[in-house]
């Protein structure tokens, strides 16, 4: 998937304002729970060479307000060790990997013993099992019985067997 698509459907799963308000919920919270679900795009002066598609999301849409599942996207790219650090799940980081290869760390570990789990194959497989994961939080009455399921479709999305235990883990609060 890439980020102009992953842009698009994002923005069609977010509740309508009408529905969020037959929660009551006031026009604050409203506003925060819709901005979740979209990124404006970015002027840019010149197209840069993006190296997967979670840098052209990046590059192109500002999406420090996506918020898909307690995965949190930054503003930009940021360098750490492993790679480029793109999102956060709570306080650990996602990573693109040199390989391509999307994982997960854990915030707490050193730099020479840290704890990695495999989101995804590459970004726009990354992208592709999130939006599943936020079509599944958007309709989770429907998804409520199903999780294994639903954990298992966001494994084939992400070409990653290894990636089970993240999408498990971003799934677990439907329980």
């Amino acid at each position: 998937m890439n980020a102009e698509i992953f842009i698009a459907e994002l923005r069609d799963l977010a509740p309508a304002r009408e529905e969020l308000e037959e929660y009551g919920l006031d026009e604050t919270e409203i506003d925060s729970i819709q901005s979740c679900f979209l990124a404006e795009q970015r002027q840019l002066n010149s197209p840069g060479t993006v190296k997967s598609e979670l840098n052209s999301l990046l590059e192109h849409f500002s999406c420090d307000s996506i918020e898909i599942a307690g995965v949190i996207f930054n503003a930009s790219v940021a360098t750490l060790p492993q790679g480029e650090h793109f999102a956060s799940l709570e306080a650990d980081p996602l990573v693109i990997e040199p390989c391509g290869t999307i994982a997960w760390f854990d915030h707490a570990s050193t730099d020479s013993d840290f704890h990695r789990k495999v989101c995804a194959e590459n970004g726009g497989a990354f992208l592709e099992a999130m939006i599943f994961v936020a079509t599944v939080w958007r309709n989770k009455r429907l998804w409520k019985d199903r999780m294994d399921e639903a954990v298992s479709r966001c494994v084939v999305a992400s070409n990653s067997p290894e990636s089970q235990d993240f999408y498990a883990t971003l799934l677990a609060g439907m329980r």
